[in-house]
């Protein structure tokens, strides 16, 4: 196995997410699939060709285009970049370049990404509220800005889409695997020994307690508190569009998460 297995594997069935759906199931697939195959990491690695200059900010004339593309975390493996990742520690390494750079004077936040971990996205958008105390900060989208690239776009005073856009996807997200019917099935049993009531808490060897569940409803639904609380923070959003649903285009407008459309990125230049 892969030294990077077990960090991708905490993260996927014991991290908090705010993503899509949609894209978590992929995820899921897709690490099956690999643990299935015992793939070499060549192999591996080798499913996507990594583009380091498309993480790359870019520069026209005052401009500077922070791109915010894929699944982000925070402190990606190399496995992890190579698999469509993006890191928060470059994002804010970009944002702490604009915010020192007198010749920068605007900044647009390029999204292409369905969310991600919950880790380090707040911090990150407090960047983004406190560089736009005193430059222009744009968020765009022509693809996709769901989830936890929402809450950073959301930071944003101004928020573009163009009409084929998928924008929204407000809420948190936490599957924790049970196997123990599975293990019972096939006549396995497994001695536990630990200390702290809580430290077996998601165990995928056992079912969750009562009090294990609402401990784990309590953290997700303090995260998405503060999700709904930085989507509106520079636009008014009504609570029904906040449960979960993706706009496409004018419906993410009339929903009050964009300001409006746009053809291009060139139309924000």
């Amino acid at each position: 196995m892969s030294a990077n297995y077990p960090h991708i594997l905490a993260k996927v069935l014991r991290g908090i997410w705010v993503i899509t759906d949609s894209k978590f199931q992929a995820i899921e697939s897709v690490l099956a699939s690999r643990l299935a195959a015992e793939g070499t990491q060549e192999s591996i690695m080798s499913v996507a060709a990594v583009d380091e200059s498309a993480s790359e900010p870019t520069f026209t004339g005052r401009t500077m285009i922070i791109p915010i593309h894929g699944i982000i975390s925070k402190h990606c493996s190399m496995m992890e970049m190579a698999s469509g990742g993006c890191d928060l520690d470059q994002v804010n390494a970009a944002l702490e370049v604009a915010d020192n750079d007198s010749t920068v004077d605007k900044i647009i936040l390029d999204f292409r990404s369905p969310g991600g971990t919950i880790t380090g996205i707040p911090e990150t958008a407090a960047r983004i509220t406190a560089l736009a105390e005193h430059k222009d900060v744009v968020a765009y989208t022509d693809s996709e800005c769901c989830s936890g690239a929402l809450w950073l776009a959301a930071m944003a005073p101004s928020f573009f889409c163009t009409e084929s856009a998928d924008v929204g996807s407000v809420g948190v997200y936490l599957a924790l695997l049970d196997k123990s019917r599975m293990l019972e099935d096939m006549g396995v049993k497994v001695n536990a020994i630990s200390a702290g009531k809580y430290k077996l808490s998601g165990a995928p060897f056992k079912p969750l307690t009562t009090e294990e569940r609402a401990m784990f409803q309590a953290d997700v639904d303090r995260i998405y508190g503060m999700f709904k609380a930085a989507v509106q923070l520079n636009r008014e959003v009504p609570e029904e569009y906040c449960e979960g649903q993706v706009y496409m285009g004018q419906s993410a407008v009339n929903a009050g998460f964009c300001n409006g459309l746009v053809d291009d990125i060139q139309d924000l230049l």
